[in-house]
């Protein structure tokens, strides 16, 4: 006597919600189970998802967030069916300057306009509570904060004040997330 036995269930990469960042790639998981709640090997799962422009997925179960979103990722297996729901969050990827670019002032003086910033996810959406430093090139002069937390807008600002040497001055902005710093100039007047 051969016993099999045959799908009831089909358990998804934890059963709970799935939560990625933008752009991120992840395989999920699908394993058939039985009605004791048993893995089923060798089944394999047929992926569908409500909205591949938020999340696309393969045959294979591998999942690319394509933008922030909300979506159900569906598996089968033998006409048994398991949802989750996958939230798509924006995720840093670039930092650009607002204002506060290109001043000048006396060298240690403090520039008259503050420089403020913007952290945005590839689809240009702003990135609220990102932690954004700032700092002067060459340690030559300092910021107030050096460390800032973007708002809900996305902004982060600071005021610099220029070191003592005349000359161009750079302060560069660094982000969590993007791996490149952008710089803001200045000309410290002798």
């Amino acid at each position: 006597v051969i016993v099999r036995p045959f799908v009831t269930g089909v358990r998804l990469a934890g059963d709970s919600d799935i939560v990625m960042r933008d752009g991120e790639q992840r395989a999920i998981s699908a394993r058939a189970v039985d009605r004791r709640g048993y893995v089923i090997p060798g089944h394999v799962a047929k992926w569908r998802t409500t909205d591949s422009a938020i999340v696309s997925v393969d045959s294979m179960g591998v999942s690319t967030a394509v933008r922030p979103g909300r979506v159900i990722l569906e598996a089968t297996i033998d006409a048994v069916r398991a949802q989750s729901v996958v939230t798509v969050i924006p995720t840093a990827f670039a930092v650009r300057v607002v204002s506060g670019d290109q001043q000048r002032a006396p060298a240690r003086g403090m520039l008259p306009l503050p420089v403020v910033v913007r952290v945005v996810s590839r689809h240009g959406l702003p990135i609220p509570r990102t932690t954004v430093l700032f700092r002067p090139e060459s340690g030559e002069g300092s910021t107030d904060p050096d460390t800032a937390t973007t708002d809900a807008e996305g902004r982060a600002k600071t005021v610099w004040r220029l070191g003592p040497i005349p000359g161009s001055a750079r302060l560069l902005v660094l982000t969590e997330g993007v791996d490149s710093a952008v710089a803001v100039t200045a000309e410290r007047l002798g």
